[in-house]
């Protein structure tokens, strides 16, 4: 028997003659996220009456993926590009008008790094690099320190400290080795984490030496867990002699991290050092 289209009003998005027809009605909009492949995305909705199955498509490249209930994962997707996608409802009388479109999700591979700012120290005994208002839109973030530095004086000290907004409870344990000897050290309940102070360059001005540091901040949106970090790094601590360093530390506080600050104490020390803020993709 024939249907004939008697009206396109709507009745939840759905018209007459697709109901009369005994297709599925138009859905609402479905929501996408990145499920971390670089490739695919996951594509959520709210299930209609009559359907049997779902279709999702995306916008652009028209790729689809089809699922018995939510969600559907659609795959081929390039990393980089931001999509769209649509739902409709399948049945064996045929399908629906897909739905409005989701929210733009940008799939992106997995430990993609992104260049947030970066900060420099020039000199000074006291110095300050701080990153505010750092994007909740990573998985974990990696600051890496390179530059030259000196000391003020035979007896300064190259102390750097690394704080977060807010907190002053943390812990830190490190393994260091400087012209074949090694060592380990640690301490709990600790106003800041004290970086790899023995193993930067430590000699008089006006001669300078190279060094390099990345830190990792692992988790920092999470608003469940304290914040882990981790350290390694090396440098040339005088002529022919070399220094490393492995070190992690705790941030003792449950907070998403918003803000990072690193500052020079004692007089001396990491002087003309860049600091880079990268976030990594989940």
């Amino acid at each position: 028997m024939a249907i004939t289209r008697i009206s396109t009003s709507g009745v939840y998005g759905s018209k007459y003659s697709d109901l009369l027809g005994g297709l599925p009605g138009v859905m609402p909009a479905p929501t996408a996220a990145d499920p971390g492949t670089g490739t695919s995305a996951t594509v959520s909705f709210s299930t209609v009456t009559g359907s049997t199955s779902y279709t999702a498509i995306s916008s652009p490249g028209s790729f689809t993926g089809s699922a018995s209930s939510s969600p559907i994962t659609v795959s081929g997707l390039s990393s980089g590009t931001a999509y769209t996608f649509q739902v409709r409802g399948n049945n064996a009388a045929g399908s629906g008008a897909y739905s409005a479109a989701s929210n733009s999700v940008t799939p992106v591979i997995p430990g993609a790094m992104e260049l947030i700012a970066t900060g420099a120290t020039t000199g000074g005994s006291t110095m300050t690099v701080t990153f505010s208002s750092i994007p909740q839109t990573f998985k974990h973030l990696q600051i890496r320190l390179t530059g030259k530095c000196f000391l003020a004086g035979s007896s300064a000290s190259a102390n750097v400290r690394f704080t977060v907004g807010g907190v002053t409870n943390y812990s830190y344990h490190e393994i260091k080795g400087i012209s074949g000897t090694s060592s380990a050290a640690g301490a709990a309940s600790q106003t800041s984490i004290l970086l790899a102070s023995s193993i930067w360059p430590q000699i008089d001005a006006p001669t300078y030496n190279v060094a390099g540091i990345i830190l990792d901040v692992n988790d920092y949106t999470s608003t469940t867990i304290n914040k882990t970090i981790r350290l390694h790094g090396g440098s040339n601590v005088s002529t022919g002699t070399f220094g490393s360093i492995l070190q992690t530390g705790t941030v003792v506080s449950t907070a998403a991290i918003s803000s990072i600050s690193f500052s020079q104490i004692n007089g001396g020390g990491w002087q003309l050092t860049k600091y880079s803020l990268y976030g990594i993709r989940g």
